[in-house]
């Protein structure tokens, strides 16, 4: 089970997947079903809910890679990717995110 430390502001991720491993196909259809997500998303000025919207696609896009592995994909690109450190989520938070995206 792979698990995101939450203390260490997003520096701590499992890197179970090889960066090439990742299909980010994804992106193309955020910008479609998701226009103001994606524009949040360039500007670096994604919400908490934007969370949500990127790992369920991110888990559409890579089938066979854990739901858990998916969230922390979202949270990486997110949070140290583009630099929103106050999206981080606390643990709660977390499990939450991750049931929804398991059990809809």
């Amino acid at each position: 089970m792979a698990v995101i430390y939450l203390g260490d502001m997003g520096k701590n991720y499992l890197h179970a997947v090889p960066e090439d491993e990742w299909n980010n196909d994804w992106w193309d259809e955020l910008k479609v079903k998701a226009p103001r997500c994606y524009e949040r998303s360039e500007e670096c000025k994604n919400l908490p809910g934007d969370i949500f919207t990127i790992a369920k696609l991110i888990c559409k896009y890579n089938p066979d890679i854990e739901t858990e592995l998916c969230l922390d994909r979202a949270l990486q690109w997110l949070i140290d990717w583009n630099n929103q450190p106050d999206l981080y989520p606390t643990l709660d938070e977390y499990k939450e995110l991750l049931h929804r995206l398991n059990f809809g």
